[in-house]
């Protein structure tokens, strides 16, 4: 079993992920173990917010998810890590999901962000999710957390 945790300031929230269940026919052994997802606040847009955890954390894992308005537009919150944490380039991988007011539309836009995150969590990658301020509040990730808990079964 894994987790995603959302990490802003000095706390953490976890939610537990299960494996998800696989075809019939294959064992438990042949079952890899998934990815840890962690949705990281980068805070109001100061560089100077981000927290050491963040930081460390950010550093460590080999994908960083960015939300981006389009496939081609900047995005804050990795303008933020890029300016802080040497070497993360290589491994941030855009998202793209605009700022609608249409949901039904958006909720696209969410499963294809959960899909890309899914296929990095089933190789056992564990990935962050970047927001600017609290990811559970305001932010793009508690849509995509939610849609990807709902759209993968198996997962709490």
């Amino acid at each position: 079993m894994r987790s995603a945790c959302i990490i802003h300031g000095p706390m953490t929230f976890g939610f537990n992920f299960q494996e998800r269940k696989m075809l019939s026919g294959v064992t438990r052994s042949e079952k890899k173990s998934l990815g840890r997802l962690y949705g990281v606040g980068v805070g109001p847009g100061d560089p100077e917010l981000l927290t050491l955890r963040a930081h460390r954390l950010l550093s460590q894992v080999p994908v960083i998810f960015v939300p981006k308005k389009t496939g081609q537009s900047k995005s804050i919150a990795e303008s933020i890590i890029v300016s802080l944490v040497p070497g993360v380039e290589p491994k941030i991988v855009g998202l793209v999901l605009p700022m609608l007011r249409d949901r039904e539309q958006l909720k696209e836009y969410w499963r294809e962000a959960a899909d890309t995150i899914w296929s990095h969590l089933q190789k056992g990658e564990d990935s962050a999710f970047v927001n600017v301020g609290d990811p559970l509040i305001y932010g793009t990730f508690i849509h995509v957390l939610e849609t990807l808990q709902n759209g993968h079964p198996g997962n709490e």
